[in-house]
């Protein structure tokens, strides 16, 4: 599948119009994965198939294009890996964040 490139400052810009000046970027990351679909361990290989098939049908559909935008404001899926998410670990790594206790602080 073709990935396309999506820069989430457009969306934001639209949202927060005033965004870019009262927020200084101070780096750009490579490109990551957003949003992931996870299937969890343990799943049967085959379900997992059927699920990742599914998926990738659904979003050919009309229907299923307008489900996702409307839905989540997702133009389609792509298939990636865990050695995509290499920057991600990289940078936690490097600043010292505790992934763990800062989604533990965004749930309470």
């Amino acid at each position: 599948m073709q990935r396309e490139r999506l820069d989430a400052r457009a969306k934001v810009a639209t949202e927060h119009p005033d965004v870019f000046d009262v927020v200084k970027v101070i780096a750009l990351t490579e490109e990551i994965p957003n949003d992931p679909v996870v299937i969890r361990k343990g799943l049967p290989q085959d379900v997992a198939d059927r699920l990742i098939a599914a998926l990738l049908q659904f979003q050919e559909t009309p229907q299923g294009k307008a489900s996702l935008m409307t839905i989540a404001s997702v133009e389609g899926f792509t298939r990636t890996n865990d050695a995509e998410y290499q920057d991600v670990r990289t940078l936690v790594a490097k600043y010292g964040v505790d992934v763990e206790s800062t989604l533990r602080k965004k749930k309470r």
